[in-house]
């Protein structure tokens, strides 16, 4: 898992859309229910990547939409899963969900 989520942050874009479609972008949002601290700060940072990697290189699906926001949002409750780590976690996990939520999601803290 570790090098998967470093990968999101050194890789191309379409390195990182190959990781989308083989389902590893998946494995981490499934990965958001762990109880692992540092677990979910590598999965956050992750997921945190491969949302700017899709808003920067405009990594969108058939609506225009960055693949990877829509695939978060379809996920069932991840969103609320986000706010939730934001509440129940201090340090990085907060740090990563506040920062998806805000940036991503538009949610004002």
């Amino acid at each position: 898992m570790y090098v998967l989520s470093n990968s999101t942050s050194e890789g191309t874009p379409a390195q990182i859309t190959r990781l989308l479609n083989n389902g590893v972008y998946d494995c981490f949002i499934e990965l958001l229910g762990s109880g692992d601290e540092a677990r979910l700060a590598v999965v956050l940072d992750g997921i945190s990547n491969c949302l700017s990697w899709g808003k920067e290189y405009k990594l969108n699906d058939e609506n225009g939409e960055n693949k990877f926001l829509v695939r978060l949002r379809e996920s069932g409750g991840k969103v609320e899963k986000l706010k939730d780590l934001y509440s129940e976690y201090d340090g990085e996990v907060a740090d990563f969900a506040q920062e998806i939520l805000e940036e991503f999601f538009k949610v004002i803290f």
